[in-house]
């Protein structure tokens, strides 16, 4: 079964190529590197994800690559954790929300126009 391991502490140039030949290099069997980058800008956010074939390789990967130096930069590679839910309080989520604020929970109806004070 495949297992992602997180991968942090990025330079802003590594590329996933790089970040393959480093972890092939340590003795892994790369299955997919992802690394998030920025919408706007196209940069490397400074972490992502390596797949790897097995549990067992995750396990070695993390020991041999944890503190392990990529283009002038020490990772910081983890086992993957899972993204806590965010929740609204009452038991449903923020995605699960239509419109561009939420529940109006607090104060009257909505105001057209900029929202600021009337000119007179």
């Amino acid at each position: 079964m495949d297992t992602d391991v997180y991968v942090g502490n990025l330079g802003a140039t590594t590329t996933e190529a790089v970040l393959r030949a480093a972890f092939s290099a340590a003795g892994s069997v790369v299955k997919n590197v992802v690394i998030l980058r920025s919408p706007q800008t196209g940069r490397s956010r400074g972490f992502g994800f390596v797949r790897l074939g097995s549990e067992e390789e995750a396990v070695a990967v993390i020991r041999t690559m944890n503190g392990a130096e990529v283009e002038g930069q020490r990772l910081k590679v983890s086992e993957v954790r899972p993204r806590p839910r965010t929740s609204l309080g009452d038991g449903r989520r923020f995605d699960e929300d239509a419109g561009f604020g939420g529940p109006r929970r607090m104060g009257g109806a909505r105001r057209s126009g900029s929202g600021g004070r009337r000119r007179r």
